[in-house]
């Protein structure tokens, strides 16, 4: 969790959280700053898609403001009504 902290406070962010994989599609999130940021990453878990499955793809970090949301991963972005 210190570490999750730390990085979110270097980068300036509003949250953040640490999923690790392996080399099977198996992954699992170690920890998250908030509520939000666990909910997000557990739906991104659920569509298989978003801001932590390209940053494993491309071994980047990867944006993830509401913006980029919309843009690059329709599907995570989906609010059903």
């Amino acid at each position: 969790m210190r570490l999750c902290r730390a990085a979110t406070h270097l980068l300036r962010l509003d949250g953040g959280a640490i999923t690790v994989g392996w080399a099977t599609p198996a992954r699992a999130t170690i920890c998250a700053t908030d509520p939000v940021a666990a909910r997000l990453n557990d739906l991104q878990e659920v569509v298989g898609d978003g801001p932590s499955y390209e940053a494993d793809r491309t071994q980047m970090t990867t944006e993830a403001s509401a913006n980029a949301i919309r843009r690059r991963w329709p599907l995570f972005a989906h609010e059903p009504r």
